[in-house]
């Protein structure tokens, strides 16, 4: 891994990091927001039943006497009611919903709020009205005259106790969303910031496969294609001309008297001659010509569209010609002898290993054994 992709992959970690921690920012205020509206629709659903019982109530006591309906009964309803209503009240002013399915005491009735100081009014306005209503509960004909008197006011407290649980759980709720929106919108951003990240690792993994693969087939040394490259050529081009006709020749080009040179002036010398070779190589060769270091002081050329004898000649004698100029390296005047082969498909042969053997076969036969190092 080269040191480009580690950097991406270290600043990778923090966009992923920071990704996850506003996933869990979401996710905590999403159950915030669930649990905030369970407590507000636990205390409006507590006040409207309270609101009920106390207009029950006031047509328990009101409506009497009620036909089919025994004064034991109705006493009892009455009592019954109130107690209830009671209950109810204490559990708001407490904060205690267990037996509403909530655990624990609510926020919204925290000491000091503006609910709580509602609740603890109503309460207290209630306390000698319950007290009231219990003892008149008992009598044939119930009159607690301070019940009527407050029951219109006890019921102004609990609904603006309503409204005012209910603007709470709005303004909280808007809040809460407003701070999700902003939190979605900045993961949204982290995700685009994580996808062009990996996105560049991507091309990036890509642009090093392709920098391994070429070197796979490049001649470290020359900077030619080497073998491999070679025989992928080869098998290209004998089916780009199975299929659409014509033919190609290779060549093979091999140094004589390269050994000398490295025996003499040693392996540095020797390989500023293989460069050099490449140079010319590649020079004398046509532009549609693919040059390629087999190995050693081999040589091939891979020449589309190339079947003329003649043509084939000349473009021989030319890299001949080239490589037979004397060579400066280790500021000597070195000099190398070269062979050259050559085979045209389809014409001479029919599989790549019989184009080879061809062109080598020839290459061999033309060994003049001539230049020498100097």
């Amino acid at each position: 891994m080269n040191t480009r992709l580690k950097k991406l992959s270290r600043l990778l970690i923090l966009p992923v990091a920071f990704f996850i921690l506003l996933d869990g920012v979401v996710l905590a205020i999403n159950l915030f927001i669930s649990k905030n509206i369970q407590e507000h629709a636990v205390a409006l659903n507590l006040i409207s039943r309270d609101k009920i019982i106390l207009h029950e109530l006031h047509a328990a006591i009101a409506d009497y006497p009620k036909a089919g309906c025994s004064t034991a009964l109705r006493q009892s309803r009455i009592k019954t009611l109130a107690e209830q209503f009671d209950r109810h009240l204490t559990d708001l002013s407490e904060g205690d919903f267990e037996g509403w399915g909530m655990v624990g005491k609510l926020d919204l009735l925290s000491a000091g709020s503006k609910t709580q100081i509602q609740v603890q009014q109503a309460k207290l306005l209630w306390q000698p009205i319950y007290q009231e209503v219990i003892a008149e509960a008992g009598k044939r004909n119930p009159e607690p005259e301070l019940f009527f008197d407050s029951h219109m006011k006890l019921l102004t407290l609990l609904e603006e106790l309503s409204v005012e649980i209910y603007q709470s759980a709005e303004e909280e709720t808007k809040m809460l969303r407003i701070i999700q929106i902003a939190a979605f919108i900045l993961a949204l951003i982290n995700f685009f910031i994580i996808f062009r990240m990996l996105r560049l690792h991507l091309v990036e993994f890509a642009s090093i496969g392709e920098k391994f693969r070429s070197q796979a087939l490049v001649d470290e040394l020359t900077g030619l294609a080497n073998r491999r490259k070679f025989h992928e050529l080869l098998e290209s081009e004998m089916a780009r001309v199975n299929r659409y006709g014509g033919s190609f020749t290779l060549i093979s080009v091999d140094l004589d008297g390269f050994k000398l040179v490295n025996d003499s002036y040693g392996h540095a010398a020797g390989d500023m001659v293989l460069q050099e070779t490449s140079k010319r190589l590649q020079k004398a060769a046509r532009n549609s010509d693919t040059v390629f270091r087999i190995g050693g002081d081999e040589f091939s050329i891979v020449c589309p569209n190339l079947n003329e004898p003649e043509d084939i000649s000349l473009l021989c004698n030319r890299l001949q010609e080239e490589v037979l100029k004397p060579v400066l390296a280790m500021d000597r005047q070195l000099n190398v002898g070269v062979s050259v082969g050559w085979a045209t498909y389809p014409d001479h042969v029919e599989t790549v290993d019989e184009l080879v053997y061809k062109a080598d076969k020839m290459m061999y036969q033309n060994k003049s054994g001539h230049h020498r190092a100097g």
